[in-house]
């Protein structure tokens, strides 16, 4: 009888710690990501085709200004964007903390959970998105191979902990496994 206490209360110190843990790489990458979302006014090819102009953008304005947390700047190049290809709608940009499932590039993945991000919507917000990581910053053209350059990920390298660089940069493995898992049950 003592053994199944002994074993429960192991479980139980595991769990606890595995909790934490997961809390902890999960506030890490709350605290120092910065994810991009655009979601497009329908899945039509015309507005599909505009959502990646705009994103193109907006990524082409964060890199010539380093900002990319002046929402009148994101909300004026969608807009102009928009107006530029004939579109009557416009777009609504907000930050906050947005779900969002798990992310894998070549080179890393990040796991499913809040994060901080600037969401543009635009018109109705009825079609498919697009997201990326925007700062550090670890937007790329997905079309091309899916590696980061060696500036974005020293960038990611300083803004994490030791421990969360290891686990969205490394192969996932159990321990990747149960942060997803908890994270779910937590967001849910």
């Amino acid at each position: 009888m003592n053994k199944i206490i002994y074993a429960f209360a192991a479980a139980m110190v595991m769990c606890l710690a595995m909790t934490v843990y997961s809390k902890g790489v999960a506030e890490d990458l709350k605290s120092n990501v910065v994810r991009l979302h655009i979601i497009a006014n329908s899945d039509s090819e015309e507005d599909q085709a505009v959502k990646l102009k705009v994103r193109d953008a907006v990524l082409e304005n964060v890199r010539k200004t380093g900002k990319s947390d002046d929402l009148a700047a994101v909300k004026s190049i969608a807009d102009e964007v928009l107006k530029e290809n004939g579109f009557t709608y416009a777009a609504e940009v907000k930050t906050g903390l947005f779900y969002f499932p798990e992310k894998s590039y070549k080179d890393t993945v990040f796991p499913c959970g809040e994060y901080n991000a600037v969401r543009i919507v635009l018109g109705s917000g009825e079609g498919q998105n697009w997201w990326c990581v925007m700062y550090p910053p670890l937007c790329f053209d997905e079309s091309v191979d899916g590696a980061m350059s060696d500036g974005g990920l020293e960038q990611l390298k300083e803004a994490l902990d030791d421990e969360t660089y290891e686990l969205v940069t490394e192969k996932p493995k159990i321990k990747f496994k149960i942060v997803e898992a908890i994270n779910n049950l937590i967001s849910n």
